[in-house]
């Protein structure tokens, strides 16, 4: 099946790629305008189960994958009520979308989200998922100075998602120093899920 994404805003490659696998098609065929909806779209396929390679389109990227439906394992998998319960007490996703902590003082406001995320690093549970939208993106910026906290949280294994949409109309997307350029079905995906969602005003 061909998809062709290109001109498609985020998260559209993507969705659009997830409407192809969920109607059973095991061979596809995505065509994106570039790097980053061709990585989401990548992403996608890797945890759906498909090979894929990719190369130069006329214009923008060309991906084409494969899924070998009889490797499937169709055993049921059996869930608890007690382990979704506990998974949901247990971890959090946490959501940030401005570059400071608190009011209008923009000193202030460094010093305090600086000070939050290196004391949530210190923290014997960490955060399932770190979500940075908006002006949120600047904190996983290269020199910023709450790059360390994360990238300290992520080599532990939190997965940090930032907002590509975000990163491409600030014009910081190739200065990101941790985590996923990501996108917002992704991010979605992440806030629905059964961890508690905090958000930082």
């Amino acid at each position: 099946m061909l998809i062709d994404a290109r001109g498609k805003s985020c998260p559209q490659p993507v969705i659009l790629t997830k409407k192809a696998i969920d109607e059973g098609n095991s061979i596809l065929t995505i065509l994106v305008d570039s790097e980053i909806p061709a990585q989401n779209v990548e992403r996608l396929l890797e945890k759906s189960g498909f090979s894929f390679s990719r190369k130069p389109g006329n214009p923008g990227i060309e991906l084409h994958s494969f899924r070998d439906n009889s490797k499937d394992n169709n055993l049921p998998v059996q869930i608890s009520r007690e382990n979704i319960t506990k998974k949901s007490e247990d971890s959090f996703v946490l959501v940030i979308c401005h570059r400071i902590l608190g009011g209008a003082d923009p000193h202030l406001g460094e010093v305090l989200i600086k000070g939050f995320l290196s004391t949530i690093a210190e923290k014997e549970g960490l955060p399932k998922t770190i979500i940075l939208m908006n002006e949120g993106v600047f904190l996983a910026e290269k020199g910023s100075s709450t790059l360390e906290s994360l990238e300290k949280m992520f080599t532990q294994g939190t997965e940090i998602l930032v907002c590509g949409t975000c990163t491409n109309h600030f014009g910081i997307t190739e200065k990101i120093g941790v985590g996923t350029i990501s996108n917002m079905f992704d991010i979605t995906e992440a806030m629905l899920g059964p961890s508690r969602v905090i958000s930082i005003p």
